[in-house]
């Protein structure tokens, strides 16, 4: 099972707290301090990591298998030894493996974590790097999906597609919008924000969670979700968005 554990962010800008990890030619901070898991990433110009790393943002996940959640991968950088992680003090081990769009990280005795990373943002053109600023709202989505005691709006931005949801009172995902597909269950993965309500979900194997304002989630395929309360329940999506509610 997947859950939830960090947002990494590159930066060039030094900020308060850095912690300097020589041997990857970078610096860190906010981890700590953020309460929703956002770390910023400053690197040296000549840090030995990817470019995929030290270009494009990633979402982290505590896994139980990691080396199951890396069958069949292409491992891209070996790391030998044992030495310190970069979050509270962990030890990390064995390799740092990535494929296209993962990296990951073993740690000795305490937890694995994945690193998922979109399509790359790369924007370098014969060798030289542009900058491309875009600015989207969802007021104006670019698609909108509706559905008895909801919507779903789409905004894509850069090469990521995000979504906003809005259920009123009563919603309910099996039957307002998985009824219309024949699906039992949402199929689709996502990591989100709630901003507004509170809502349940129940795995298929029965585990139930309840969502409220300020959670980050992240909840694997295989699930039903209804709105709590008498409130109207709004959340962000960064993850699955352009599968989600597709008729």
């Amino acid at each position: 099972m997947r859950r939830y554990h960090h947002i990494g962010i590159p930066t060039a800008t030094p900020r308060d707290g850095e912690q300097y990890l020589e041997e990857y030619g970078m610096c860190v901070s906010g981890y700590e301090q953020s309460d929703y898991g956002v770390e910023w990433m400053r690197f040296e110009p000549d840090s030995p990591l990817p470019e995929l790393v030290k270009t494009v943002p990633h979402v982290a996940f505590e896994v139980d298998d990691l080396r199951a959640e890396l069958a069949g991968r292409e491992v891209q950088q070996p790391v030998a030894g044992c030495h310190r992680g970069v979050h509270r003090g962990e030890r990390r081990s064995d390799r740092i493996p990535a494929a296209r769009d993962l990296t990951a990280s073993l740690h000795c005795g305490c937890r694995a974590i994945l690193r998922w990373y979109p399509d790359s943002l790369d924007t370098r053109r014969s060798g030289v790097m542009t900058v491309h600023v875009d600015i989207k709202r969802f007021d104006m989505p670019d698609e909108s999906r509706t559905f008895e005691k909801g919507k779903f709006e789409l905004v894509t931005i850069g090469d990521m597609t995000l979504g906003r949801a809005s259920y009123e009172p009563g919603w309910k995902w099996s039957e307002h919008v998985g009824a219309a597909t024949g699906s039992a269950s949402c199929q689709v993965d996502h990591i989100g924000l709630v901003l507004t309500g509170r809502a349940m979900v129940r795995m298929d194997d029965g585990t139930e969670i309840e969502l409220k304002a300020g959670d980050l989630f992240a909840i694997g395929p295989g699930h039903d979700s209804w709105v709590v309360g008498d409130e109207l329940y709004v959340s962000l999506h960064f993850l699955g968005a352009d599968e989600y509610a597709k008729e």
